[in-house]
């Protein structure tokens, strides 16, 4: 009985790892990484969901706001059946959309508002962090294993 509680909660059960490059180019449009899946008992994996995301954030304290983006998405709708201590490896390929916010769009256009968008950025406080998100949907569970990586968009 505590087996198929573990199992159902996800306890156990699949462990992912994902390997990208730490820098990507933002104008590549494509991030390419490989998916490490493992387990401490058999389980199948009938599909894994990958996303490219921005997570875009200004202003500080309680006026802080934060979106999150999805750039690029690709689902792999493939059965992989992982055995106990084995190592599987799953490649993928997402393309993404780099898309500039009309600050950065008018900071690429006019050199001489460069240095005020700059500085108007840096006051508001605005940052963009990047991340894929991979998630399996493993046989029988109820929690779906995921894991995310950080990047640096150039």
């Amino acid at each position: 009985m505590i087996d198929n509680i573990k199992k159902v909660l996800g306890i156990e059960g699949l462990k992912m790892d994902v390997s990208i490059q730490s820098k990507i180019d933002k104008n590549a449009g494509i991030i390419t990484g490989v998916i490490k899946l493992t387990t401490l008992r058999d389980t199948q994996v009938s599909g894994i969901t990958i996303k490219v995301m921005e997570k875009y954030s200004r202003g500080r304290g309680k006026n802080l706001l934060v979106n999150e983006y999805v750039m690029g998405i690709k689902q792999l709708k493939q059965h992989i059946s992982v055995k106990k201590n084995e190592e599987k490896f799953v490649d993928f390929e997402v393309p993404f959309q780099f898309v500039k916010s009309e600050m950065d769009q008018w900071q690429d256009q006019n050199f001489l508002m460069r240095g005020l968008i700059s500085m108007a950025k840096k006051a508001k406080g605005v940052k963009s962090e990047f991340y894929v998100l991979a998630e399996a949907q493993e046989v029988g569970t109820k929690l779906s294993p995921h894991v995310v990586k950080t990047f640096i968009m150039e």
